[in-house]
Parts: C-alpha cells; structure tokens; sequence
C-alpha cells in the first residue's frame, strides 16, 4: 500500500456557536459554520465545545487520495474480514 492510512476524515459543519474549535496534531483551527475541514485521522486530533451549545457535524470517511484502486480493494477486503471476524 502507499505507506499511507486508506481513508481521511471530512467534516462539514452544519451547527456551530463561538468557541468551537479542532485540534489535528499541533494545530488548531476554529470551525466556521457552512466550511469543510479534511484531514488525517489517524494523527491525533480533539474537538472542543467551550459553549454551552448544540454543535452538529457531519463527519466522512473518504479514501485517501495517495491509494491506488488496487490499494483501496486491498483495504476494502481487510475491512471487511476484520468487520466478519468481529461477528
């Protein structure tokens, strides 16, 4: 595989009151309602609400755009025996 994790997060934030914000590694971004933010879920990240206030996000899971189709099947069939072993 391309020495990469197979997906990426994506949040679209629908809902957000002041003093929301996201933490991925050693930055910090504040969430703008209406904006997308994609990154990396896998580096350690944590999301705030210092409001007092609903927050609602959409959150994605889309393939990582480094893997090739033959990655992504790969992944794909990992995933899903892990899902069967599980059962």
């Amino acid at each position: 595989m391309a020495g990469t994790q197979p997906l990426v997060a994506l949040e679209r934030i629908s809902l957000v009151p002041d003093g929301c914000r996201l933490r991925v590694g050693f930055e910090e971004r504040q969430w703008q309602q209406g904006k997308t933010l994609v990154f990396d879920d896998t580096i350690e990240h944590e999301a705030f609400n210092d409001s007092n206030a609903l927050r609602v996000v959409m959150i994605f899971g889309l393939w990582n755009p480094l893997l090739s189709i033959a990655d992504r099947h790969v992944a794909s069939v990992l995933a899903e025996g892990r899902r069967n072993f599980a059962d």
